[in-house]
């Protein structure tokens, strides 16, 4: 992420934590890291647009499905490391936001993964796009890096 960056934060507790193994093989790896990666999409959606996303879902009927996953591990993840997730977001759209998800191990600076997803706001009776509604794009916008 640009060193720039008025919103790369590095998120504790519920949006970063150790890889546990709780009976998983290694071909399970991948899909624990997405889950932490949905998690700290979780807790930005909490601390910065101020509603969890349950809440959106039942408030407003809205969703924010990803609709796409580009990820790339420059090095390898092992079960234990503890993790640490920086997110910003590089473009909100009409109806879709990009999330940039950093990944580093303890105390490391260099990235072990990185990942975008690409969420769409859904009206939840009819799974169709609807734009953002302007409070939750005023406070992503917040969440994007600065040029």
């Amino acid at each position: 992420m640009p060193s720039g960056s008025r919103v790369a934060r590095e998120l504790l507790g519920g949006g970063a934590g150790p890889l546990r193994r709780r009976g998983l093989r290694a071909h399970r790896l991948l899909p624990e890291a997405l889950h932490l990666l949905h998690v700290a999409f979780e807790e930005v959606f909490a601390r910065h647009v101020g509603s969890p996303d349950a809440e959106l879902l039942e408030g407003r009927n809205l969703g924010c499905p990803a609709v796409k996953i580009d990820r790339e591990f420059m090095r390898p993840l092992r079960f234990g490391e503890v993790l640490r997730v920086a997110t910003e977001i590089p473009r909100v759209g009409r109806s879709s936001a990009v999330f940039h998800h950093v990944v580093r191990v303890g105390a490391e600076e260099a990235p072990r993964c990185e990942a975008r997803f690409t969420r769409v706001a859904v009206d939840m009776q009819t799974l169709e796009p609807v734009p953002i509604p302007d409070d939750i794009r005023q406070r992503l916008g917040e969440l994007m890096p600065t040029r």
